[in-house]
């Protein structure tokens, strides 16, 4: 406990500590929070940090250590006389410095992503249409007794995937997709037997949303998805975690 809080206010080392976590997390808010809320030693994870991110390092410490200033002069006009009740609001400052950076940054994380998207339509839409997808395939999971069989890797997924196919289907009820589907927005299709559309074909779209959030309700027809993934970059295997498979 005692080193926790330690590293914890090592502010050096804890600015590039969360930074690190940020990256590993592709800048994504939401992944960074649970990370830094699953930490109990920032001076390991900021063994990970990438110097890219030094000039925003920068900003952190800038911010953090203003924080602690305000707070110790907060802390003085009290002890002084000017300032009554400043002792509770200075010390409140000074100790919860790394709460309110980490979560500064989980901030501007967030509003870069937004940014980032408003100005890249087809990845927004891309993004909106794999939400959907994925929140159907774990609804389906939670309501059917559904095996799921993933085959990863460099090569040869393809081949392998038929191959585990065809041999189950020998004694069960399998479904799988003769082709690659393999990525953020083809893999959830293959769990309904979904062909995909143009990104931007809205009512092909909503159709197929309509279709599967009917099928999610109906009767599964089948024991074990066979899916191939594509894990062409880091970070790529994590988009895949919501499938839990077998």
């Amino acid at each position: 406990m005692l080193r926790s809080l330690i590293t914890l206010y090592a502010l050096p080392r804890y600015s590039r500590a969360i930074l690190a976590q940020l990256q590993a997390n592709d800048r994504r808010a939401g992944g960074f929070l649970r990370t830094y809320w699953q930490t109990q030693d920032f001076s390991v994870q900021a063994e990970g940090y990438d110097s890219a991110d030094d000039a925003l390092r920068g900003v952190l410490l800038a911010g953090m250590g203003a924080q602690i200033v305000v707070g110790l002069l907060v802390i003085f006009a009290w002890k002084r006389g000017t300032l009554p009740a400043g002792i509770w609001f200075g010390l409140a400052l000074v100790i919860s410095y790394p709460l309110v950076w980490a979560h500064v940054l989980a901030l501007y994380a967030a509003i870069a992503t937004c940014g980032y998207y408003l100005t890249h339509p087809k990845k927004l839409g891309r993004a909106l249409v794999c939400v959907i997808l994925e929140h159907q395939v774990r609804r389906l999971r939670a309501r059917h007794a559904v095996k799921v069989i993933a085959v990863a890797g460099s090569v040869g997924k393809t081949s392998t995937k038929l191959a585990i196919a065809v041999l189950l289907a020998s004694k069960h009820r399998v479904r799988y997709q003769e082709g690659n589907y393999n990525d953020r927005v083809t893999v959830p299709l293959v769990f309904f037997g979904q062909r995909e559309p143009g990104l931007f074909n809205i009512v092909a779209w909503l159709k197929i949303f309509s279709a599967n959030s009917r099928a999610i309700h109906e009767q599964y027809p089948f024991d074990i998805v066979v899916v191939e993934l594509g894990t062409d970059g880091l970070g790529f295997m994590r988009e895949f975690a919501y499938l839990r498979p077998d």
